[in-house]
């Protein structure tokens, strides 16, 4: 618990560094695909809605770009050498054909080879130099696979094949015979996702579910990999579209070659992922994949468990593809941002440095220890991720810290608790964990100020007052909340606290007479307090009880929409309340900024549960005129206008 201190807490959870380094891009465009060949060349094409598909190259991994362009869409990139690829492509116009790009020279020089009118090829694969496939859809909703023998210069529709499907996804080949490709089967409550597998080069294909219906839900399994004949994966994700659903990835895996499928679970590691849009395999075990938000999300034991690989972007930025090539993993996606690591994305930890000084005084603390704390999603647990003494000047230097979402916390020497100068203080400077200050560690951080508030107690009383933090559950047996501050305060001086152990039992000690509040504050529960009157006895039963894991503001019903409402009075002097709705979990942040464009006032910056919620900003510090106040929840954001008059 955290009375031992605890740098000896020892949990594990599923999140680590990670070394993705920006790679300066040629364009601000969205990157769909990104495609090496080896550690020195490789390619990339923009999004497809673009009338025209803009080609990008590099010879020295991605230090330089030179591009190319055609005057068609594109979807999907392939090369099967340094000199030797083909694109996907769509139609500039409704009614012109389709066309598949070829190049033998590196890019300089791209040929185009028809298809069929009103369709949209969607992904190209080939086997060898002549042996390859494309999957595409049509405007009249009616799916198509095509194959070539000649290296791409003809094209012949495999017929028989898709007649019960309404869209394909991707196509995917270990060797000339052996391939894969996903697609979509029925509509409304019978929708469901299939693959297709040929042993004979697309001659015949036999066709395998993957487990469960989505209903009325739209489901988009259109990344495919295999490894070998038998092993493979797939991801995708599923739109949920009844009221306050939130889409959620799927990722699934089979050892014997499609037949079946195991659907395993995406963890919620915060900044969440709802999509994943692209996979990458280097072996059976290990793999990424990539998504909305940001997100990289790294497995070495074939998608059992995940870890979170801190991108570096933010989360209004979706990665749409990964690739791998000799020792060198890729990211591209919206922005035209690229990413690159060569080590599978693990580093060393981030530095935090700052003082911790007493908020009554200013003066440093001179002993004690700050720890970088985060709530565990999975039971509730407190983890602690690094934990230092504080020196005799205030200053601390945790150099261990990894890079996530976490909260600062000082504390006085653990081991004398009864003799201590200040309590358990939630950076900037709160006893509440709802009001802490949330720092993503994307970076080595400088002052990082803690200010505490002082312990003012009377060593020579011997009044307890004693009491436990439970679960509520339906039986007589109480499960008691460990980790829990139990602070007891009249006004604004502090004069004990206690932290309760596996039990949820605590005792704060030396309480002189008089009237006390009693605040329970433990991260992942909304705090509580009560207030007391301790007379010549100890004060027993104060006890404080919990449902399951809860928000501590917003209302029970789920939007089904991101909003963002007009303050309210405005114009106003001093204060007005601004309302907000969340659909999903997001990380939001509420600012107010002024003509300029410089922030002025922070009044949300953490995580926030779905949910409807309500701020207060007071602008008595605020200068008469127009401001701006803007929600950036996850890919969010919307920005409106305020009034100061006085």
């Amino acid at each position: 618990m955290i009375k031992t201190v605890i740098a000896a807490l020892l949990i594990t959870v599923m999140q680590i560094s990670a070394q993705w380094v920006s790679i300066p891009s040629p364009t601000s465009a969205d990157l769909k695909r990104i495609h090496f060949v080896n550690s020195q060349t490789g390619y990339m094409i923009n999004q497809f809605w673009m009338l025209s598909a803009i080609i990008y190259k590099t010879t020295n991994s991605g230090l330089t770009w030179d591009s190319t362009s055609i005057p068609d869409p594109a979807n999907d990139i392939f090369f099967i050498n340094e000199t030797t690829g083909w694109i996907a492509g769509g139609s500039a116009t409704v009614i012109a054909p389709a066309n598949v790009w070829k190049t033998t020279n590196g890019g300089a020089l791209w040929l185009s080879a028809e298809l069929i009118d009103s369709i949209n090829c969607n992904s190209v694969y080939f086997a060898d130099a002549l042996t390859g496939f494309v999957t595409a859809n049509g405007s009249n909703g009616i799916p198509h696979i095509f194959k070539s023998t000649d290296g791409g210069v003809l094209w012949n529709e495999v017929t028989g094949v898709l007649d019960e499907c309404n869209f394909i996804h991707s196509v995917y080949f270990t060797d000339v015979n052996t391939g894969w490709f996903t697609a979509k089967q029925g509509t409304g409550n019978q929708n469901k996702n299939v693959i297709f597998r040929t042993t004979n080069s697309g001659v015949d294909w036999v066709k395998y579910d993957f487990p469960g219906f989505f209903g009325s839900h739209v489901a988009s399994l259109h990344n495919i990999q295999f490894l070998d004949p038998n092993t493979g994966y797939v991801g995708g994700y599923v739109n949920v579209w009844y009221k306050g659903g939130v889409p959620f990835p799927k990722f699934l895996s089979t050892t014997n070659g499609g037949a079946n499928w195991i659907d395993l679970e995406i963890p919620d590691i915060p900044p969440y992922m709802h999509y994943i849009y692209a996979i990458q395999f280097i072996n059976i075990d290990t793999g990424w994949i990539a998504g909305n938000r940001g997100n990289i999300l790294r497995t070495t034991n074939r998608g059992l468990n995940w870890e979170l690989q801190h991108s570096g972007l933010p989360t209004n930025v979706t990665l749409y593809d990964l690739n791998y090539s000799e020792g060198n993993l890729w990211a591209s996606g919206r922005y035209g941002n690229i990413l690159k690591t060569t080590n599978g994305g693990v580093t060393t930890d981030v530095t935090i440095t700052g003082t911790v000084k007493y908020s009554d005084s200013g003066l440093p603390v001179n002993k004690g220890y700050v720890k970088a704390i985060k709530h565990s999603k999975t039971g509730g647990d407190l983890v602690v991720l690094d934990s230092v003494r504080i020196q005799s000047n205030g200053t601390y230097n945790l150099t261990r810290v990894p890079r996530d979402t976490i909260d600062l916390m000082a504390f006085d020497d653990d081991e004398l608790m009864y003799s201590t100068s200040f309590v358990p203080t939630y950076y900037p400077s709160t006893i509440f964990w709802e009001d802490a200050e949330h720092i993503y560690t994307d970076s080595n951080l400088t002052n990082i100020n803690i200010s505490v508030f002082r312990v003012t107690n009377n060593l020579q009383s011997n009044i307890s007052v004693l009491g436990g933090v439970y679960i509520n559950t339906a039986n007589s047996i109480l499960n008691g909340i460990d980790d829990a501050i139990l602070y007891a305060r009249t006004g604004n001086t502090y004069l004990s606290f206690d932290i309760t152990g596996t039990s949820g039992n605590y005792e704060i000690k030396m309480m002189p007479p008089g009237q006390y509040e009693i605040i329970c504050s433990r991260m992942g529960y909304e705090s509580k307090s009560r207030f007391v009157t301790v007379v010549d006895n100890n004060l027993t039963e104060i006890n404080f009880f919990y449902g399951d894991l809860t928000t501590v503001a917003g209302n029970e019903e789920i939007p089904s929409a991101f909003s963002l409402s007009q303050n309210y009075p405005n114009p106003f002097n001093p204060k007005t309340k601004i309302k907000f709705s969340l659909p999903a979990r997001s990380l939001t942040k509420l600012a107010i900024f002024d003509l300029l464009g410089k922030e002025v006032a922070n009044l949300v910056n953490r995580d926030l549960n779905a949910g409807y919620y309500e701020f207060e900003l007071d602008a008595s510090s605020l200068s008469s005129g127009l401001y701006f106040y803007r929600l950036s929840a996850g890919e969010y954001t919307e920005t409106k206008k305020m009034v100061v008059i006085k």
